[in-house]
Protein backbone atom coordinates (compact mmCIF):
# COMPACT_ATOMS: atom_id res chain seq x y z
CA UNK A 1 0.00 0.00 0.00
CA UNK A 2 2.80 2.43 0.87
CA UNK A 3 4.55 1.66 -2.44
CA UNK A 4 1.30 2.45 -4.26
CA UNK A 5 0.84 5.63 -2.24
CA UNK A 6 4.39 6.70 -3.08
CA UNK A 7 3.82 6.04 -6.79
CA UNK A 8 0.63 8.08 -6.70
CA UNK A 9 2.41 10.90 -4.90
CA UNK A 10 4.98 11.03 -7.68
CA UNK A 11 2.19 10.87 -10.27
CA UNK A 12 0.31 13.80 -8.75
CA UNK A 13 3.50 15.80 -8.20
CA UNK A 14 4.49 15.30 -11.82
CA UNK A 15 1.03 16.28 -13.02
CA UNK A 16 0.86 19.38 -10.87
CA UNK A 17 4.40 20.48 -11.67
CA UNK A 18 3.65 20.03 -15.35
CA UNK A 19 0.83 22.53 -14.92
CA UNK A 20 3.20 24.87 -13.10
CA UNK A 21 5.73 24.71 -15.90
CA UNK A 22 3.05 25.68 -18.38
CA UNK A 23 2.29 28.85 -16.43
CA UNK A 24 4.37 31.81 -17.54
CA UNK A 25 3.96 33.46 -14.13
CA UNK A 26 5.48 30.58 -12.16
CA UNK A 27 8.55 31.52 -10.12
CA UNK A 28 11.91 29.82 -10.72
CA UNK A 29 11.81 26.25 -9.43
CA UNK A 30 15.51 25.49 -9.23
CA UNK A 31 17.23 24.07 -6.18
CA UNK A 32 17.00 25.88 -2.85
CA UNK A 33 18.63 29.29 -2.87
CA UNK A 34 19.85 29.08 -6.45
CA UNK A 35 17.60 31.65 -8.07
CA UNK A 36 17.40 29.56 -11.21
CA UNK A 37 20.97 28.26 -11.17
CA UNK A 38 23.04 27.03 -8.27
CA UNK A 39 25.10 29.73 -6.65
CA UNK A 40 23.30 32.49 -8.50
CA UNK A 41 22.07 34.47 -5.52
CA UNK A 42 24.62 35.72 -3.02
CA UNK A 43 24.82 38.52 -0.46
CA UNK A 44 26.40 40.91 -2.93
CA UNK A 45 23.37 40.73 -5.22
CA UNK A 46 20.77 41.74 -2.66
CA UNK A 47 21.10 45.48 -2.83
CA UNK A 48 18.85 45.72 -5.85
CA UNK A 49 16.05 43.63 -4.41
CA UNK A 50 12.56 45.01 -4.67
CA UNK A 51 11.74 46.95 -1.57
CA UNK A 52 15.39 47.23 -0.58
CA UNK A 53 15.21 44.52 2.08
CA UNK A 54 18.67 43.18 2.89
CA UNK A 55 18.41 40.09 5.10
CA UNK A 56 22.03 39.96 6.16
CA UNK A 57 20.94 40.43 9.76
CA UNK A 58 17.60 38.72 10.30
CA UNK A 59 15.22 40.09 12.88
CA UNK A 60 11.52 40.50 13.54
CA UNK A 61 10.09 43.73 12.26
CA UNK A 62 13.01 45.80 13.48
CA UNK A 63 13.56 43.87 16.72
CA UNK A 64 17.00 44.65 18.09
CA UNK A 65 19.59 42.12 19.14
CA UNK A 66 19.36 39.56 16.35
CA UNK A 67 22.74 38.23 15.24
CA UNK A 68 21.52 35.41 12.98
CA UNK A 69 23.48 35.30 9.73
CA UNK A 70 21.46 34.95 6.53
CA UNK A 71 22.40 31.87 4.47
CA UNK A 72 21.00 31.51 0.96
CA UNK A 73 21.76 27.81 0.63
CA UNK A 74 21.70 26.23 4.09
CA UNK A 75 22.48 22.54 4.25
CA UNK A 76 21.84 22.31 7.98
CA UNK A 77 18.99 23.70 10.03
CA UNK A 78 21.48 25.36 12.39
CA UNK A 79 22.53 27.62 9.50
CA UNK A 80 19.03 29.06 9.06
CA UNK A 81 19.01 31.09 12.28
CA UNK A 82 16.06 29.31 13.89
CA UNK A 83 17.86 28.57 17.16
CA UNK A 84 20.46 30.37 19.23
CA UNK A 85 23.92 29.13 20.14
CA UNK A 86 22.59 26.39 22.44
CA UNK A 87 20.65 24.80 19.58
CA UNK A 88 17.37 24.67 21.48
CA UNK A 89 16.36 28.24 22.39
CA UNK A 90 14.75 30.27 19.61
CA UNK A 91 17.08 32.88 18.15
CA UNK A 92 16.42 36.59 18.64
CA UNK A 93 13.54 37.76 16.47
CA UNK A 94 12.09 34.26 15.93
CA UNK A 95 8.57 33.80 17.30
CA UNK A 96 5.91 31.15 17.34
CA UNK A 97 2.46 31.26 15.78
CA UNK A 98 -0.55 29.01 15.48
CA UNK A 99 -3.10 29.15 12.66
CA UNK A 100 -6.81 29.02 13.36
CA UNK A 101 -7.15 25.87 11.23
CA UNK A 102 -4.37 23.31 10.80
CA UNK A 103 -3.51 21.44 7.63
CA UNK A 104 -4.04 17.73 8.21
CA UNK A 105 -0.70 15.89 8.35
CA UNK A 106 -1.70 12.38 9.41
CA UNK A 107 -1.85 13.37 13.07
CA UNK A 108 1.71 14.73 13.34
CA UNK A 109 2.32 17.36 16.01
CA UNK A 110 3.52 20.67 14.60
CA UNK A 111 5.24 23.79 15.87
CA UNK A 112 5.52 26.90 13.71
CA UNK A 113 7.91 29.87 13.77
CA UNK A 114 8.41 33.05 11.77
CA UNK A 115 10.79 35.97 11.39
CA UNK A 116 10.79 39.11 9.25
CA UNK A 117 13.99 40.89 8.18
CA UNK A 118 14.97 43.89 10.27
CA UNK A 119 12.62 46.77 9.44
CA UNK A 120 10.54 44.55 7.15
CA UNK A 121 6.77 44.87 6.87
CA UNK A 122 4.10 42.67 5.32
CA UNK A 123 2.18 44.15 2.40
CA UNK A 124 -1.50 43.53 3.22
CA UNK A 125 -3.01 45.42 0.28
CA UNK A 126 -4.80 42.19 -0.57
CA UNK A 127 -5.93 40.93 2.86
CA UNK A 128 -6.31 37.36 1.55
CA UNK A 129 -2.85 37.09 0.00
CA UNK A 130 -0.16 38.92 1.95
CA UNK A 131 3.14 39.78 0.26
CA UNK A 132 6.29 39.27 2.33
CA UNK A 133 9.61 41.15 2.15
CA UNK A 134 12.88 39.58 1.02
CA UNK A 135 14.41 37.93 4.07
CA UNK A 136 11.17 36.48 5.46
CA UNK A 137 11.57 33.03 7.00
CA UNK A 138 8.97 30.57 8.25
CA UNK A 139 9.66 27.17 9.81
CA UNK A 140 7.38 24.24 10.62
CA UNK A 141 8.52 21.37 12.83
CA UNK A 142 6.91 17.92 12.72
CA UNK A 143 6.89 15.42 15.57
CA UNK A 144 5.60 11.87 15.27
CA UNK A 145 5.23 9.54 18.26
CA UNK A 146 7.01 12.18 20.34
CA UNK A 147 10.04 12.15 18.02
CA UNK A 148 11.23 15.25 16.16
CA UNK A 149 11.30 14.18 12.50
CA UNK A 150 11.67 17.21 10.23
CA UNK A 151 11.63 20.99 10.11
CA UNK A 152 10.56 22.74 6.92
CA UNK A 153 11.81 26.16 5.88
CA UNK A 154 10.05 28.58 3.54
CA UNK A 155 12.29 31.56 2.84
CA UNK A 156 12.09 34.52 0.48
CA UNK A 157 15.36 35.19 -1.31
CA UNK A 158 16.00 37.89 -3.89
CA UNK A 159 15.25 35.43 -6.71
CA UNK A 160 11.96 34.24 -5.21
CA UNK A 161 10.62 31.78 -2.68
CA UNK A 162 12.77 28.77 -1.81
CA UNK A 163 11.60 25.79 0.21
CA UNK A 164 13.32 22.77 1.72
CA UNK A 165 12.85 20.23 4.52
CA UNK A 166 15.53 19.32 7.06
CA UNK A 167 15.64 15.78 8.47
CA UNK A 168 16.66 15.50 12.12
CA UNK A 169 19.30 13.01 13.19
CA UNK A 170 18.35 10.20 15.56
CA UNK A 171 19.76 12.09 18.54
CA UNK A 172 17.74 15.21 17.75
CA UNK A 173 20.84 17.43 17.72
CA UNK A 174 20.93 18.60 14.09
CA UNK A 175 18.80 18.46 10.96
CA UNK A 176 20.16 18.20 7.43
CA UNK A 177 18.52 19.41 4.22
CA UNK A 178 16.95 16.61 2.17
CA UNK A 179 15.89 18.17 -1.17
CA UNK A 180 14.72 14.77 -2.41
CA UNK A 181 12.71 14.07 0.72
CA UNK A 182 12.72 10.87 2.74
CA UNK A 183 10.16 8.06 2.98
CA UNK A 184 9.41 6.50 6.38
CA UNK A 185 11.70 8.99 8.08
CA UNK A 186 13.47 7.83 11.24
CA UNK A 187 11.54 4.56 11.29
CA UNK A 188 8.10 6.20 11.35
CA UNK A 189 5.33 6.27 8.74
CA UNK A 190 6.02 9.97 8.15
CA UNK A 191 7.33 11.00 4.73
CA UNK A 192 9.48 14.12 4.43
CA UNK A 193 8.46 15.98 1.23
CA UNK A 194 10.71 16.77 -1.71
CA UNK A 195 11.32 20.39 -2.69
CA UNK A 196 9.10 19.76 -5.71
CA UNK A 197 6.24 18.70 -3.42
CA UNK A 198 6.59 21.93 -1.41
CA UNK A 199 6.43 24.08 -4.53
CA UNK A 200 3.43 22.15 -5.84
CA UNK A 201 1.29 23.61 -3.06
CA UNK A 202 2.97 26.90 -2.22
CA UNK A 203 3.04 28.22 -5.79
CA UNK A 204 -0.75 28.05 -6.08
CA UNK A 205 -1.29 31.30 -4.17
CA UNK A 206 0.15 34.77 -4.91
CA UNK A 207 1.74 35.23 -1.46
CA UNK A 208 3.42 31.79 -1.49
CA UNK A 209 3.03 31.54 2.31
CA UNK A 210 0.33 29.21 3.65
CA UNK A 211 -1.08 29.44 7.16
CA UNK A 212 0.35 32.86 8.08
CA UNK A 213 -2.44 35.13 6.87
CA UNK A 214 -5.20 37.46 8.02
CA UNK A 215 -7.69 34.60 7.83
CA UNK A 216 -5.56 32.25 9.90
CA UNK A 217 -4.32 34.82 12.43
CA UNK A 218 -7.62 36.68 12.96
CA UNK A 219 -8.52 34.16 15.62
CA UNK A 220 -10.26 34.24 18.99
CA UNK A 221 -8.21 35.33 21.99
CA UNK A 222 -6.29 32.66 23.85
CA UNK A 223 -4.41 31.09 20.95
CA UNK A 224 -0.67 30.52 20.96
CA UNK A 225 1.80 32.93 19.41
CA UNK A 226 1.29 36.10 17.45
CA UNK A 227 -2.12 37.01 16.05
CA UNK A 228 -3.52 39.70 13.77
CA UNK A 229 -4.10 42.12 16.64
CA UNK A 230 -0.48 41.82 17.76
CA UNK A 231 0.86 42.33 14.23
CA UNK A 232 -1.21 45.50 13.98
CA UNK A 233 -0.06 46.73 17.38
CA UNK A 234 3.57 46.33 16.37
CA UNK A 235 2.97 48.05 13.03
CA UNK A 236 4.26 45.11 10.99
CA UNK A 237 1.44 45.34 8.45
CA UNK A 238 1.27 47.96 5.71
CA UNK A 239 -1.36 49.17 5.24
CA UNK A 240 -2.55 48.07 8.66
CA UNK A 241 -5.54 45.72 8.55
CA UNK A 242 -7.32 47.13 11.58
CA UNK A 243 -10.80 46.38 10.29
CA UNK A 244 -10.43 42.87 8.91
CA UNK A 245 -13.48 40.91 10.10
CA UNK A 246 -12.65 38.09 12.48
CA UNK A 247 -16.05 36.37 12.45
CA UNK A 248 -16.34 33.63 9.85
CA UNK A 249 -19.55 32.99 7.88
CA UNK A 250 -22.33 30.91 9.37
CA UNK A 251 -22.73 29.05 12.64
CA UNK A 252 -20.04 27.01 14.37
CA UNK A 253 -20.73 23.96 12.18
CA UNK A 254 -20.36 25.93 8.95
CA UNK A 255 -17.29 27.77 10.18
CA UNK A 256 -15.46 24.57 11.06
CA UNK A 257 -16.34 22.89 7.75
CA UNK A 258 -15.36 25.92 5.67
CA UNK A 259 -12.12 26.19 7.63
CA UNK A 260 -11.27 22.52 7.01
CA UNK A 261 -11.93 22.92 3.28
CA UNK A 262 -9.99 26.19 3.16
CA UNK A 263 -6.79 24.87 4.72
CA UNK A 264 -6.78 21.38 3.20
CA UNK A 265 -8.25 22.07 -0.25
CA UNK A 266 -8.28 25.82 -0.89
CA UNK A 267 -4.52 25.88 -1.40
CA UNK A 268 -5.04 24.50 -4.90
CA UNK A 269 -8.76 25.03 -5.39
CA UNK A 270 -8.71 28.82 -5.72
CA UNK A 271 -9.05 31.38 -8.49
CA UNK A 272 -5.30 32.10 -8.56
CA UNK A 273 -4.20 28.50 -8.99
CA UNK A 274 -2.48 27.53 -12.24
CA UNK A 275 -3.91 24.03 -11.90
CA UNK A 276 -6.79 22.86 -14.08
CA UNK A 277 -9.61 22.62 -11.53
CA UNK A 278 -10.29 26.24 -10.68
CA UNK A 279 -14.01 25.75 -11.28
CA UNK A 280 -14.10 24.33 -7.75
CA UNK A 281 -13.04 27.05 -5.30
CA UNK A 282 -12.63 26.13 -1.66
CA UNK A 283 -10.51 29.08 -0.56
CA UNK A 284 -12.33 31.24 1.98
CA UNK A 285 -11.92 34.98 1.44
CA UNK A 286 -12.37 37.46 4.29
CA UNK A 287 -14.77 39.38 2.04
CA UNK A 288 -17.24 36.46 2.10
CA UNK A 289 -19.36 37.04 5.18
CA UNK A 290 -22.43 34.92 4.38
CA UNK A 291 -22.28 31.18 3.72
CA UNK A 292 -24.15 31.39 0.37
CA UNK A 293 -21.59 34.00 -0.76
CA UNK A 294 -18.58 31.80 -0.12
CA UNK A 295 -16.75 30.32 -3.09
CA UNK A 296 -17.13 26.86 -1.56
CA UNK A 297 -20.91 27.16 -1.49
CA UNK A 298 -21.27 28.73 -4.92
CA UNK A 299 -18.92 26.34 -6.71
CA UNK A 300 -19.76 23.08 -4.94
CA UNK A 301 -23.29 22.92 -3.54
CA UNK A 302 -25.52 21.21 -6.08
CA UNK A 303 -22.77 21.36 -8.72
CA UNK A 304 -21.74 18.37 -10.87
CA UNK A 305 -18.56 16.61 -9.81
CA UNK A 306 -17.33 16.14 -13.35
CA UNK A 307 -16.91 12.43 -12.70
CA UNK A 308 -18.91 9.77 -14.45
CA UNK A 309 -21.63 8.80 -11.91
CA UNK A 310 -21.08 5.34 -10.43
CA UNK A 311 -21.84 3.92 -6.98
CA UNK A 312 -18.33 5.05 -5.97
CA UNK A 313 -18.15 8.44 -7.68
CA UNK A 314 -21.05 10.72 -6.71
CA UNK A 315 -22.52 12.96 -9.39
CA UNK A 316 -22.55 16.11 -7.25
CA UNK A 317 -19.68 17.82 -5.48
CA UNK A 318 -21.98 18.58 -2.55
CA UNK A 319 -25.46 17.07 -2.43
CA UNK A 320 -27.34 19.23 0.11
CA UNK A 321 -28.46 17.11 3.05
CA UNK A 322 -26.69 14.03 1.68
CA UNK A 323 -22.99 13.79 2.55
CA UNK A 324 -22.95 10.15 1.43
CA UNK A 325 -23.83 11.34 -2.09
CA UNK A 326 -21.24 14.15 -2.13
CA UNK A 327 -18.03 13.80 -4.14
CA UNK A 328 -16.14 16.00 -1.67
CA UNK A 329 -16.72 13.50 1.13
CA UNK A 330 -15.86 10.60 -1.16
CA UNK A 331 -12.59 12.21 -2.22
CA UNK A 332 -11.64 13.14 1.35
CA UNK A 333 -12.16 9.53 2.42
CA UNK A 334 -9.84 8.05 -0.23
CA UNK A 335 -6.18 7.17 0.20
CA UNK A 336 -3.87 5.35 -2.16
CA UNK A 337 -5.83 5.99 -5.34
CA UNK A 338 -6.21 8.75 -7.93
CA UNK A 339 -9.40 9.78 -6.14
CA UNK A 340 -7.47 10.84 -3.02
CA UNK A 341 -7.80 14.47 -1.95
CA UNK A 342 -5.62 16.18 -1.09
CA UNK A 343 -3.35 14.18 -3.41
CA UNK A 344 -0.10 14.91 -1.53
CA UNK A 345 1.11 14.86 2.04
CA UNK A 346 -1.30 12.35 3.57
CA UNK A 347 -1.69 8.60 3.79
CA UNK A 348 -4.22 8.56 6.63
CA UNK A 349 -7.83 9.73 6.34
CA UNK A 350 -8.66 12.89 8.30
CA UNK A 351 -11.67 11.53 10.19
CA UNK A 352 -12.26 14.72 12.16
CA UNK A 353 -12.15 16.80 8.99
CA UNK A 354 -14.63 14.48 7.26
CA UNK A 355 -16.92 14.64 10.28
CA UNK A 356 -16.85 18.44 10.19
CA UNK A 357 -17.72 18.67 6.50
CA UNK A 358 -20.30 15.87 6.83
CA UNK A 359 -22.09 17.74 9.62
CA UNK A 360 -22.25 20.89 7.50
CA UNK A 361 -23.53 19.12 4.38
CA UNK A 362 -26.14 17.26 6.43
CA UNK A 363 -27.66 20.60 7.49
CA UNK A 364 -27.80 22.11 4.00
CA UNK A 365 -31.15 22.37 2.29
Amino acid sequence: MRALAHSLRLFWAGLLLGSLAACSNAEPTAAFGSGGARGGSGPASRGGAAGGSTPSQAGSGGAAGSTARWVDEPTRLSETGLYGADGTTLAAGVEGYEPRFELWADGAEKSRYWRLPTGGKIDTTNPDFWQFPVGTQLWKEFRVEGKRIETRLVQRNVAGWKMVAFLWDAAGREATAVPEGRLNALGTQHDVPREADCRTCHLQQPGRVLGFSAFQLAKPAGGKGVDLTELNRRKLLEPAQLNVPTVLPGDATAQLALGVLHVNCGTCHNSHSVLPYRNLELFLSLAQQQVPDTAAYRSAVGMPSGSRPTPDTPALLIAPGHPEASALIYRMSQRGSNAQMPPLGSEVVDSAGIDAVTAWISGLK
